[in-house]
């Protein structure tokens, strides 16, 4: 249930099955429909067929045999995946619990056929500095998140405007002067791409240099970020919002 709420939140069109030799039954219907799957989820301890099972299986059918597929097992583990990876030709795997950010990576590096970059640690544990007070405007309809945000933010001295809707950002952006804009993409009134659209547009006719707009969004997966970026955006920060995250986009884009 959570992983399939996480992969709609993102945009992905899922389908659930409870067993491996369903699994295998489910792809065959869907690749004879004309519309198959891009990648399977497989945990790895099922009643049936395990998730080694499936794979092998999987790969044994030539028209199921170059679907990607990331195994998900237990924190304890099964041995050494990294030599199954290869020899089933896994896309990946990820121990439970794994966190979203991991699953975003992974699932990304897949879809998009791209190395997934491993944080260094010193990346991991330090936090950049901004050396001065910002003036912000937070575009956020949730109270949570708002909430969320100005705790992040308590012990600096920022001047944090907050706007419910994209209307209200616009009217507050263009009667006000901004360091930089956080804005949410999903809200009532007008959206967040509509706003960032109509600020770009703004800015053009008043020759006014680009504020940086950060969007933020439960949507994780490259399409939805260039969408962002064709809107607008100079950046993205993917919901559930960390500190860190917050801190370094803040520190990247006011630099």
């Amino acid at each position: 249930m959570i992983l399939t709420r996480t992969l709609s939140g993102w945009g992905a069109e899922t389908t659930e099955v409870d067993g491996g030799q369903k699994c295998l039954t489910e792809l065959l219907r869907a690749k004879e429909s004309g519309e198959p799957y891009r990648l399977i989820l497989l945990d790895f301890n099922m009643p049936d067929m395990d998730g080694y099972d499936v794979t092998k299986e999987v790969r044994e059918h030539r028209e199921l045999g170059d679907t990607p597929i990331i195994i998900l097992t237990s924190s304890a583990g099964h041995g050494p995946l990294s030599s199954k990876v290869k020899e089933l030709g896994l896309s990946g795997y990820l121990h439970k619990p794994f966190k979203q950010s991991e699953l975003s990576r992974m699932v990304n590096s897949v879809i998009n056929k791209v190395e997934i970059d491993e944080p260094k640690k010193d990346e991991q544990t330090e936090t950049p500095l901004i050396d001065r007070a910002l003036n912000l405007l937070l575009v956020e309809d949730n109270r949570d998140n708002r909430n969320l945000i100005l705790a992040y933010l308590k012990r600096r001295s920022d001047n944090i405007d907050i706007a419910e809707n994209g209307q209200i950002a616009v009217e507050k952006f263009t009667s006000g002067q901004y360091d930089l804009v956080l804005m949410d993409l999903e809200m009532p009134v007008m959206d967040g791409l509509t706003a960032t659209r109509e600020i770009r547009e703004w800015e053009k006719k008043n020759n006014v240099k680009p504020t940086p707009i950060i969007a933020l969004t439960a949507h994780a997966l490259s399409e939805h970020r260039e969408k962002s970026i064709e809107a607008g955006c100079t950046g993205h920060v993917t919901k559930p919002i960390k500190k860190a995250t917050l801190i370094k986009t803040l520190a990247e884009h006011v630099a």
